[in-house]
């Protein structure tokens, strides 16, 4: 003689229900949103800062032999064409502002640590902004002064 017993198991019932998914999907979207904020904001002060690094090929004007790891102070010159934002176009790094061989420009690239571009000076007319740079055997890197 078998004897069958049944027993009759409930289902599990779920804690969350449509509307609980909704809003972690809701919360976890947000936290997303604020994070990219959050990185895209840091990112623009670490460049405001000067921390993030910019490689513009630009005319550069010198004077005399600038000697690997010679720090010179320059100046450089944005220019603007139609459409396009203010860019360094050019670093003037002579000595003293000496006139030596005003025809000994290179066209080289150049690693900036700063804005290279500066609108707010176009609206006071000053076209020219400082920068230190060091020669590194055939590399140079400029950091913004102003």
């Amino acid at each position: 003689m078998t004897i069958y017993l049944a027993i009759i198991v409930p289902p599990l019932e779920s804690t969350s229900t449509p509307s609980n998914g909704y809003a972690v999907g809701c919360g976890c979207l947000s936290i997303v949103i604020v994070l990219v904020l959050a990185l895209a904001a840091g990112y623009q002060w670490l460049d405001a800062s000067g921390w993030v690094p910019h490689s513009r090929s630009v005319d550069l004007y010198i004077s005399g032999d600038w000697l690997t790891g010679e720090i010179r102070d320059c100046l450089g010159v944005q220019s603007r064409l139609p459409g396009e934002p203010p860019e360094v176009t050019s670093l003037d790094c002579r000595i003293d502002g000496s006139a030596e061989n005003p025809h000994n420009q290179k066209h080289v690239d150049i690693t900036f640590f700063g804005k290279t571009s500066r609108p707010d000076l176009l609206k006071s007319d000053i076209t020219e902004f400082e920068w230190r740079c060091t020669r590194h055997g055939s590399r140079f890197t400029c950091h913004a002064q102003n």
